[in-house]
């Protein structure tokens, strides 16, 4: 299963090399060529979209096609990104 997932243009998270993303569950395709001809035709759609997500806080970068499995593999380190306890050294 292929979606589509969007990066922002300056919206990196502080203190680490990620990006802000959407990730559009629906729609969702079988085949990477699925998604690529979809994104070919709704790209400005799918950048609107995105952009009102963060309230147009942050411009679109890109659309990526990826598979369920990126997908997880992003979600699970953003979610332990955000799960980090801040260091604090004395």
């Amino acid at each position: 299963m292929w979606f589509i997932v969007v990066t922002f243009l300056n919206a990196t998270i502080p203190n680490s090399n990620m990006n802000e993303i959407f990730v559009f569950s629906n729609p969702h395709f079988e085949k990477q060529t699925d998604c690529y001809n979809y994104v070919q035709v709704m790209n400005m759609d799918i950048y609107a979209k995105a952009a009102a997500s963060y309230g147009f806080k942050y411009t679109p970068e890109a659309i990526y096609c990826l598979e369920k499995e990126q997908v997880g593999k992003i979600m699970k380190e953003y979610k332990a990104f955000l799960e980090e306890k801040p260091k604090i050294s004395s």
